[in-house]
């Protein structure tokens, strides 16, 4: 809950410690409230193409509204891919879903992103530089993994 608190109130400091911004001006903040439902990108992924624009009319404005969320990652995924399968559906809109595409998911915070593996196709689809860069990533990590240890031949039991 705190990481929500943080996203719309400002920094949460202990009891009685948030910024109550939004009680103070309610037709100021009226979006504080949003509600966004976890596991929306399984939801996406049930979805047939005729169901999409329905999906975007109902979510997209709601998650386009608070941007460098961690906890909202699922949630800019899964706009990520509506807006893949959209602009591989349509050809004459294609570039304005890779627009909307490259928005999303420049919503992540700062080093943040770790959908490289689940999402190198929509990356590479969105733009060839964001995808390079996805892929540099996913190979930086592959470095810093640590190798597992290898037992000698003589302590293997058969």
């Amino acid at each position: 809950m705190v990481p929500f608190i943080e996203a719309q109130w400002g920094t949460y400091e202990g009891a009685n410690k948030i910024k109550h911004l939004t009680i103070k001006g309610i037709s100021k903040y009226a979006d504080a409230f949003d509600f966004i439902p976890y596991h929306l990108n399984e939801t996406v992924e049930k979805l047939s193409d005729d169901q999409l624009i329905d999906f975007l009319d109902q979510y997209e404005n709601t998650i386009l509204r608070h941007p460098n969320v961690s906890t909202l990652d699922e949630a800019y995924f899964a706009l990520a891919k509506v807006y893949f399968r959209l602009g591989q559906k349509d050809p004459n809109q294609k570039n304005v879903w890779k627009e909307k595409c490259l928005q999303i998911l420049n919503y992540y915070p700062q080093g943040r992103f770790h959908r490289e593996k689940d999402a190198a196709e929509i990356c590479v689809w969105a733009s060839a530089e964001f995808g390079l860069k996805v892929f540099k990533n996913l190979l930086e990590k592959d470095k810093r993994q640590p190798e597992s240890p290898v037992e000698p031949a003589s302590s293997l039991r058969f």
